[in-house]
């Protein structure tokens, strides 16, 4: 089977079965969220009664922290078993559904996906990107915080021993990303390197997160 996004879909589905989170399999995914709260935190100030889509969401473990920051908050997470944590209330929307194939007429002032783009192919990627800049509003920011190859693509996939399912990541090159971003119609992409170097394990890879504007 050609790997995707289905491998991912997968592995998350046993994690949800199992009840279990990426913060049970994961080392270090907490002290990352921490990270990560606040980074999304910070581009939240910089607006004024933001409007946040946040893709991917997962348990909430960083949009439950920044919810005070935000007018309102979209949230779009495909495993109920994971949205059941989400914080809700006035502010907070909650979708069920695969960030692959959704699609909104709202635009949004911030949108985040933090941590969950690996799990597309560039095919894939390619076609939410255009999705994306069409829901961000004009002057409007996304940001992607992911797994980059260093100098060029590196997919990981195989087979998950605790869990009992094969897995899949695509860590493309940060620069190829920044560059798509940009051929979708994105502006002023930077990249920002949030973690301290402890944090990137790996020779080939490294944690970035990316910021673009329409």
């Amino acid at each position: 089977m050609p790997m995707s996004n289905d491998q991912s879909l997968i592995f998350h589905g046993t994690l949800a079965a199992q009840n279990l989170t990426e913060e049970n399999v994961y080392s270090g995914k907490l002290e990352r969220a921490r990270l990560d709260v606040d980074f999304l935190r910070g581009r939240l100030m910089l607006r004024h009664r933001p409007r946040l889509l946040d893709l991917g969401t997962g348990t909430g473990t960083i949009i439950n922290e920044v919810i005070a920051s935000a007018a309102e908050i979209t949230c779009v997470e495909k495993f109920p078993a994971f949205s059941q944590h989400i914080k809700n209330g006035k502010k907070v929307r909650i979708i069920t559904e695969n960030i692959r194939d959704f699609n909104s007429k709202n635009s949004y002032d911030l949108i985040s996906c933090f941590g969950v783009l690996h799990y597309f192919t560039r095919e894939e990627v390619t076609k939410i990107y255009h999705r994306l800049f069409e829901m961000t509003e004009l002057g409007g920011e996304i940001i992607v915080k992911n797994q980059f190859g260093v100098h060029e693509d590196v997919s990981v996939s195989g087979y998950s021993e605790k869990l009992g399912t094969d897995y899949f990541a695509n860590y493309r090159s940060v620069d190829s990303e920044m560059k798509l971003l940009e051929e979708v119609g994105f502006q002023q992409v930077i990249k920002h390197d949030i973690y301290p170097e402890a944090f990137n394990q790996w020779d080939n890879t490294h944690y970035y997160g990316l910021t673009a504007l329409r």
